[in-house]
């Protein structure tokens, strides 16, 4: 989860402070020229101080199971939470319920040419596919209907008046929200 990332962050920024001194984090700062962001969305608002540094932010997508790296962004055409442009030997299509599918296309891989699951849960754009969530955290109604949880979140985020929100209701004859006010 992006807040176990976070809280990691935080300490090695910390260690490092105090391990190496001030000037270390400065110095490293002001060499940094660009950071490849993988395994969750980047945050817009952490894209948005870089971007204001002058340094761009690149996002990845893999799975583990094609070796990593499947796609990603580039620094010309940055589209914040979009899994990018496939890499030479990958395509990408939606399988049943919306689940992002890909194909190794090079005869050197086990499986070539077969489609796999990714597991994620994707929604076509005009620039590329978005992640929307993971079919594992996928909701299913008491009346059938499938849901996926973190898309509704984050559509509540976008309001200014909605800080945090958390949905429930897996198996059961409803949805609710708890939401936490005051951006």
């Amino acid at each position: 989860p992006e807040s176990v990332f976070d809280a990691a962050s935080r300490v090695l920024l910390w260690a490092s402070k105090t391990a190496i001194g001030q000037d270390f984090v400065r110095h490293t700062l002001a060499d940094l020229q660009v950071v490849v962001h993988g395994l969750a969305p980047a945050r817009e608002a952490h894209v948005e101080i870089l971007g204001h540094m002058g340094i761009p932010v690149v996002e990845t997508y893999g799975v583990t199971a094609a070796a990593g790296l499947l796609s990603a962004n580039t620094c010309d055409a940055p589209h914040l939470n979009l899994i990018g442009n496939p890499v030479s030997h990958v395509s990408f299509r939606l399988g049943q319920n919306s689940s992002l599918e890909y194909r190794l296309n090079h005869p050197a891989f086990v499986g070539a040419g077969q489609w796999q699951d990714t597991g994620d849960v994707a929604q076509m754009t005009p620039f590329g596919f978005k992640i929307t969530g993971r079919r594992r955290h996928l909701f299913v109604t008491a009346g059938g209907v499938t849901i996926s949880p973190l898309r509704l979140e984050q559509l509540l985020r976008e309001s200014n008046e909605i800080q945090d929100v958390c949905i429930v209701g897996d198996k059961m004859p409803f949805l609710s929200a708890h939401i936490v006010t005051g951006k």
